[in-house]
């Protein structure tokens, strides 16, 4: 299969400019704005719990919810208007649509989770950069390959809105109560979303992290996990 760096900088400007109209489409990654400036003004951000708190859950809400909301939603409101057929009857392969679509979606959440560190009043110094980069990098793609899924099973937006639920709720929410219970916590360790908390906690309470092979092969697995669903979901279904 060719792939055209041609067609697929075309598609990601098309998406780009979509996506910056769509506010619908952006809530995500400004809810997790508006929550740390929230949780910053109303607790003491002297604190280093309340901070990391907060930080862990604007980053959750920004990469999870997003990601999956940027994946699902676009590829849902194309089969609803009929436009994907068309796209796909052209000479755009699947592969060139789908790194195109993943792409603007990756640079919003992923400027969105660098934004979201000094705003919560963390300093970089206290976490390292390119860790940071890595790990919510690796999540963002993994959330908007979920999100690719469930818009190939979408007829459109209402139903990817229903599909995306229960994903959304495991990868967001348990990583974020992983302090309030035990098995919660063992459960959050297995999933790639809790890796980023894991991170933050580590980085900020323990100030250290350091890579171990669990959280590695976490993020792997995780990855191939979800990029098998899709090649099987977009094999079963298309885009009908």
């Amino acid at each position: 299969m060719n792939i055209s760096m041609r067609k697929i900088n075309a598609i990601f400007i098309l998406r780009l400019q979509l996506t910056l109209k769509n506010f619908s489409l952006l809530m995500a990654p400004l809810m997790a704005i508006g929550y740390v400036i929230a949780f910053k003004n109303f607790f003491p951000s002297n604190l280093i719990t309340i901070r990391t708190l907060t930080l862990n859950m604007g980053i959750v809400l920004n990469i999870t919810m997003g990601g999956i909301m940027f994946g699902s939603y676009p590829l849902a409101e194309e089969k609803e208007h009929h436009t994907l057929r068309v796209l796909m009857t052209s000479s755009v392969n699947a592969v060139e649509y789908f790194i195109g679509t993943l792409l603007p979606a990756l640079l919003i959440l992923t400027l969105t989770s660098i934004i979201l560190v000094p705003l919560s009043g963390t300093s970089w110094q206290q976490i390292s950069i390119v860790n940071y980069l890595i790990i919510t990098t690796i999540c963002t793609i993994i959330s908007i390959l979920v999100g690719f899924t469930v818009g190939i099973f979408s007829r459109n937006q209402t139903s990817a809105g229903v599909l995306s639920l229960l994903p959304t709720i495991i990868f967001t929410f348990i990583p974020m109560f992983k302090g309030f219970n035990k098995t919660i916590s063992t459960i959050s360790d297995f999933l790639y979303s809790g890796i980023i908390t894991k991170f933050i906690n580590q980085s900020l309470l323990k100030h250290n992290f350091i890579w171990s092979i669990s959280d590695i092969s976490v993020l792997i697995i995780w990855f191939i996990i979800f990029s098998v669903v899709l090649i099987y979901a977009y094999r079963y279904k298309r885009f009908d």
